[in-house]
């Protein structure tokens, strides 16, 4: 397999596909934990908005079933009850909703680094997950070329 060809193609794609709607979307977790690390998604919330128009588009935000208890500290910290938590729809039942903004739309997370550990905690699939990160790997990049 040729990576750095299917990384050209997949550039070409994004310009041409996922930003020709000039839609972007926000998005952000909450977990179980105060690290990602091993947490599981409590929440989803994002908004998809146009950067031509200025104006937000959709509004979403799902509360989740961890399927485990989660710890008082983080329930008093997100205001939210175990029973609560346990009534909502699992990872599993919004997964393909989620895979779907993911791949559509250019997303931007409020913890980069957080969100992703958790995408990967709840086996969202790699592609998504492959992809994020090629994104921020070059964007750092970027960075560093521009400061220098």
């Amino acid at each position: 397999m040729n990576v750095r060809a299917e990384l050209e193609q997949y550039k070409y794609q994004d310009q041409d596909q996922r930003f020709k709607n000039n839609i972007i979307c926000i998005m952000d977790f909450e977990g179980t934990a105060y690290s990602s690390e091993g947490g599981r998604i409590i929440a989803i919330g994002y908004i998809l908005y146009d950067i031509v128009k200025h104006e937000i588009i959709e509004r979403y935000c799902q509360y989740i079933n961890p399927c485990k208890q989660i710890s008082q500290d983080i329930l008093l910290l997100t205001n939210q009850t175990q029973d609560f938590l346990d009534e909502q729809p699992t990872i599993k039942d919004v997964r393909p909703h989620i895979e779907n903004v993911l791949l559509k739309y250019p997303c931007y997370f409020y913890n980069a680094e957080a969100d992703i550990q958790y995408l990967e905690n709840e086996n969202f699939f790699r592609e998504v997950i492959w992809f994020i990160k090629y994104k921020i790997f070059f964007i750092i990049i970027k960075i560093i070329i521009n400061y220098f």
